[in-house]
């Protein structure tokens, strides 16, 4: 599935990483031991272009949550750089609690570690993980559940508005068993998805009031312009969605 970087992060995460590619192959041109270098310039290089392309299916993700092999190798040092900033932004309070009800069986949270889950998904083996993240893995505890399932979407990303149906059909509806959705750090992406959800099951009638809704529930959520053009995108085409016509049948 391609997605649609936000403009101000389309180039800038590129550039970034880009940098970061150039940086490690100057110095890999030393010799030695430096061409140790050679490999996470590469896997920077892979990020940077991942991203130029919006294809975060490029990361070797799959729908199982376990990565392919030579993408793992491959881009083995990016993934310990954006772990290691992950755990650190985790341990300094970033991003809030682990997870936030938005609704009596949604949950939106950041990658959850083992044991980190609502008390109602603990025991219960329909309830549902869907994990939005393509840079890195979650914990096999978490991936091992019997209702995972991973639709990896690129950070600073949104799909487009039918995909983003496809997206929240995998959510129960409303009263049904206990579902937990997931990004990063629980902000753009996993907002994104909650605000759909919404709409889609005639909880809230504008993509505003989705929005508005979704941050009272966990105040970090901040969604991108392109996640917000999706959203509103996906507000108008709202009725095509199965799951709202049975609502309005």
């Amino acid at each position: 599935m391609k997605t649609h970087v936000d403009p101000a992060r389309r180039f800038l995460y590129p550039l970034a990483f880009g940098g970061a590619a150039a940086a490690c192959g100057l110095h890999a041109t030393r010799g030695g031991l430096w061409w140790a270098l050679l490999w996470p310039a590469a896997a920077f290089a892979g990020v940077a272009t991942i991203y130029l392309a919006g294809r975060p299916g490029w990361f070797g993700k799959r729908s199982d949550g376990s990565r392919n092999p030579v993408a793992a190798a491959f881009f083995a040092p990016y993934t310990l750089f954006a772990l290691a900033a992950w755990h650190a932004h985790r341990r300094l309070g970033g991003g809030g609690g682990a997870w936030d009800r938005l609704e009596e069986n949604l949950f939106l949270s950041r990658r959850p570690m083992p044991g980190e889950f609502p008390s109602e998904m603990k025991s219960d083996e329909e309830a549902v993980i869907l994990d939005l993240t393509a840079e890195f893995r979650d914990p096999r505890a978490v991936s091992r559940r019997p209702g995972y399932q991973c639709r990896p979407i690129l950070d600073a990303a949104a799909p487009d508005a039918a995909a983003l149906g496809e997206l929240v059909s995998v959510l129960p509806p409303p009263g049904g068993p206990p579902a937990l959705v997931h990004c990063a750090n629980g902000r753009g992406r996993t907002g994104l998805i909650a605000a759909a959800w919404l709409l889609s099951h005639g909880r809230a009638t504008t993509a505003a009031d989705a929005v508005d809704a979704v941050t009272a529930a966990r105040p970090d959520v901040r969604l991108l312009p392109r996640q917000r053009a999706t959203l509103e995108a996906f507000a108008d085409l709202r009725t095509d969605f199965p799951s709202t016509k049975r609502l309005s049948s």
